[in-house]
């Protein structure tokens, strides 16, 4: 395994689960969970890729939500593979590498809401983007 790292639309749904529970615990657990990873960001690469996304499924009939195509084009803009336990809703998306369910030592037994990144090699490819 290569460097690990977290999507930036993961990180905002987690830290938004978080902030809804109100727990302190909820956030040590996250923190914890974050400690080790690096926050990948997105960039304008993954916004046009994204609107590409969006727009070609929409006028093929096969729609795509919002958070959705965000993490499906972080992945295609980073030419990464997804790791998913929603294979069905990311199939339909062209190009896009996808991979089974990876659960992280540091988060086993905590439920799907955690989606890592890892990221191999050089700068430029084959980084495969884990969403678990």
């Amino acid at each position: 395994m290569g460097e690990v790292g977290l999507c930036s639309v993961v990180a905002a749904e987690l830290a938004c689960g978080v902030a809804k529970s109100g727990s302190t615990r909820n956030r040590q657990a996250l923190d914890l969970c974050l400690a080790p990873l690096g926050i990948l960001p997105f960039d304008e690469a993954a916004l046009w890729c994204c609107g590409d996304l969006r727009g070609d499924l929409e006028r093929q009939g096969m729609p795509i939500g919002a958070h959705d195509a965000l993490i499906a084009a972080h992945a295609l803009s980073l030419q990464a593979s997804l790791v998913t336990n929603n294979l069905k809703e990311f199939e339909r998306v062209p190009g896009l590498l996808l991979a089974n369910r990876v659960k992280p030592s540091c988060c086993a037994g905590q439920g799907d809401e955690h989606r890592l990144i890892e990221r191999r090699g050089g700068v430029l490819g084959g980084r495969p983007l884990w969403r678990v």
